[in-house]
C-alpha cells in the first residue's frame, strides 16, 4: 500500500497538466507547474532516502530480540540513544513510506523494548546483545531514569505529536507512570523521580503535553512537584545557581517551566497569584528575576559574542535594577 504523500508526489511528476486541466483551464500556469513538479521530485528523494535508512538500520537488529543497536559497532540497546533518537524517527519513516512495515516490524519492535528493556516496572535500562542481560548488572536507578525520560521527551513525545493516540502514546504513558510510581528522591514538596536537572526539564515537558493530551490532572500535580522544586525550593536557576546553562544539556528545563506555567494559568492560576509575597506555595514573587548570574565563558561558544552570550546580555538588560521584569 502507498502512502497519500507518495501518491501525491507521483501524480504531481507525472500527470501534473491532467490535475491542473481537472482544476480549471489556465488556473495553473507552466511555472507553476513546473516548481510543483520540482517540490515532488524533491518528496519523493526524501520519503526514498527515510525508507532507504529505516530499511538499513532494521538489518542492523539483533537476531534475538529484535532490538536495535545503539550503533553500527556497540551490540547493545542504549535506551538514550537507540530509543530516544532513533526508533521513533523510523517509525515515522516506515508511517511514511510503507505501512505494512509500519504495523508489522515497528510495532514489533516495541513491543521487544517492553519485553527485554524494562527494568523496573516500565522504567527502561540497557540492554547488552552479547549478554543476553542488562548492561550494567546492578540497577543504577539514576541512568534507567535519565534514559527513560530522555526516550519520552525526546522520542515519543514527538512521535505521538505525529501520529495521535497509539500503541506507542500507550507506553509512553506507562513509562511516565512508572517514573513516577517508583520515584525515590525525596523533598518537602514530595517525591520525585531524580534530582537532575535535565531529567527535570524533560519531565516538566513531557508531562505538560501530557496533561493536554489526556486531561488527567496527575501530570500536572507531577509537575507542579517538580515546578516546586526550582521555584519554591532553594533551586531557583538564577537566584540559587552561578550559571545557567542556555544550551543542550540543561536548557529544557527553562522551556519545561514556561509550559508548566502556561498549563497552571488554566489548572491552578492561584499558584501564580501575587496576593502575598510571603506565600510559600505561589510561584509569583520568584518568577521576577532578582539577580542573573555572569555567563561562563567556558559555555560562550567560539565567539565571544555568540548566542549564549547573547542570551546572557539579554537577561541582564532585563534585571529589576534595570527598571524591567523578567516576565518581559
Amino acid at each position: 500500500m502507498w502512502p497519500l504523500a507518495w501518491l501525491v508526489a507521483l501524480l504531481l511528476w507525472c500527470g501534473g497538466g491532467s490535475i491542473a486541466a481537472g482544476a480549471g483551464a489556465g488556473e495553473w500556469s507552466p511555472a507553476t507547474l513546473a516548481t510543483l513538479r520540482g517540490h515532488a521530485a524533491l518528496q519523493a528523494e526524501g520519503l526514498a532516502r527515510c525508507e532507504g535508512l529505516t530499511r538499513a538500520w532494521l538489518a542492523l537488529a539483533d537476531k534475538e530480540t529484535g532490538l536495535l543497536p545503539r550503533n553500527t559497532k556497540e551490540r547493545a540497546w542504549v535506551v538514550k540513544d537507540s530509543a530516544s533518537d532513533n526508533y521513533p524517527y523510523l517509525v515515522v519513516s516506515a508511517y511514511l513510506t510503507d505501512r505494512v512495515l509500519f504495523g508489522s516490524t515497528m510495532l514489533d519492535i516495541l513491543h521487544a523494548e517492553a519485553k527485554y528493556t524494562s527494568r523496573v516496572g516500565r522504567v527502561r535500562d540497557d540492554y547488552s546483545f552479547e549478554k543476553h542481560t542488562w548492561v550494567r548488572e546492578k540497577l543504577d536507578m539514576s541512568k534507567a531514569v535519565f534514559g527513560t525520560a530522555e526516550y519520552i521527551k525526546d522520542g515519543l513525545l514527538p512521535l505521538t505529536d505525529y501520529l495521535g493516540p497509539s500503541p506507542w502514546s500507550d507506553e509512553m504513558l506507562g513509562m511516565m507512570d512508572d517514573l513516577w510510581a517508583y520515584a525515590n528522591v525525596k523533598w518537602p514538596y514530595g517525591v520525585i523521580p531524580s534530582s537532575d536537572i535535565e531529567v527535570h526539564g524533560d519531565l516538566l515537558q513531557a508531562l505538560a503535553r501530557l496533561y493536554w493530551f489526556t486531561g488527567n490532572p496527575k501530570y500536572i500535580e507531577y509537575a507542579t512537584r517538580v515546578g516546586d522544586y526550582y521555584m519554591l525550593g532553594g533551586h531557583h536557576l538564577t537566584h540559587n545557581n552561578t550559571w545557567l546553562q542556555l544550551r543542550d544539556h540543561g536548557c529544557e528545563v527553562l522551556a519545561g517551566l514556561v509550559e508548566l506555567y502556561v498549563a497552571l494559568q488554566y489548572t491552578d492560576p492561584t499558584k501564580l497569584e501575587n496576593k502575598d509575597l510571603l506565600a510559600h506555595n505561589t510561584y509569583s514573587p520568584r518568577i521576577q528575576a532578582r539577580s542573573v548570574p555572569q555567563a561562563d565563558p567556558r559555555h560562550a561558544g567560539p565567539h565571544p559574542r555568540g548566542g549564549p552570550q547573547r542570551a546572557w546580555d539579554a537577561l541582564q538588560r532585563h534585571r529589576p535594577e534595570n527598571g524591567q521584569d523578567a516576565r518581559r
